[in-house]
């Protein structure tokens, strides 16, 4: 008796929930524990395919034993037998309808697949300054930091203090963007400025969201769905770098602290959202 082939591979935007017997091979391209009042602590995941989708993924409270210890970021998996939830709320990885969840029968063996693609997907800055981008989808940004405030300790909407940053990047045509991390994003930020001898720093902000206060347009952490990467060693920072004015511009630190954008309660509140939903 011969024995039954597995299901061939279905690409991410390809799913769809009416059925669970889906087989999917994927990236993980970031992780992090969340906790939610609605559905307690869980692991979230940002997965992509070989194609350059990326779709949501959350481990449920009552699966994270069985699965947090192999979900290693920068790892190929094979997941099979998983739900589908609609995902149409507020900062999403990309455009795709649902969220995978994980339920009693899935599976998440290692691939023996192997990529360096970080899949990235980068919004130009001119796009983010006039508008023209989903408010509701993360994206990726790389550029030189110009100009820097201090750091600023706040109190949340919970009184609890939190740090923030307010920076300015520039991209390869010039064009600059005003940028505020958050937390512990904000520590690492500003410990790189301080360190970096030749004046020159360079950032790789993903899975970030954009904000709009007075006018003014500007990208900010999503709480901890982003990720922050100086001076990254990846091709990408080579060609950026490549391709930079060759003007000598220095980075001017302001150690007064930019009031700037992030300042009214709205944006507080914001980087305590729930991420997907």
């Amino acid at each position: 008796m011969s024995m039954a082939l597995p299901l061939s591979f279905t690409p991410l935007k390809d799913l769809k929930p009416y059925k669970n017997s889906w087989r999917i091979e994927v990236k993980i391209l970031h992780s992090w524990r969340m906790f939610s009042a609605k559905s307690g602590e869980s692991i979230e995941l940002i997965l992509a395919d070989e194609e350059g989708d990326k779709m949501g993924a959350s481990i449920r409270k009552d699966h994270m034993k069985k699965f947090a210890n192999s979900l290693r970021e920068g790892d190929w998996k094979i997941i099979t037998s998983f739900g589908l939830h609609p995902c149409t709320g507020m900062f999403r990885p990309s455009h795709l309808k649902y969220k995978i969840t994980t339920r009693y029968g899935t599976t998440i063996n290692q691939s023996e697949k192997a990529s360096d693609d970080q899949y990235l997907s980068f919004a130009k800055f001119d796009d983010i300054l006039a508008g023209t981008l989903d408010k509701n989808i993360l994206f990726d940004v790389i550029g030189q930091v110009v100009s820097s405030g201090g750091i600023e300790v706040i109190l949340n909407r919970n009184n609890k203090e939190t740090k923030k940053i307010v920076f300015q990047l520039r991209d390869n045509d010039d064009i600059r963007l005003s940028c505020t991390l958050w937390g512990n994003y904000a520590d690492l930020l500003n410990k790189a400025i301080h360190e970096a001898n030749d004046g020159m720093v360079i950032c790789l902000l993903r899975f970030v969201k954009q904000n709009l206060y007075k006018d003014t347009r500007y990208i900010e952490n999503a709480f901890e769905s982003s990720i922050l990467l100086i001076n990254p060693q990846i091709q990408e920072m080579e060609s950026f770098k490549s391709i930079l004015p060759n003007d000598g511009l220095a980075l001017t630190i302001n150690f007064s602290g930019d009031k700037g954008h992030s300042n009214d309660q709205a944006n507080k509140d914001d980087i305590f959202m729930i991420i997907f939903f």
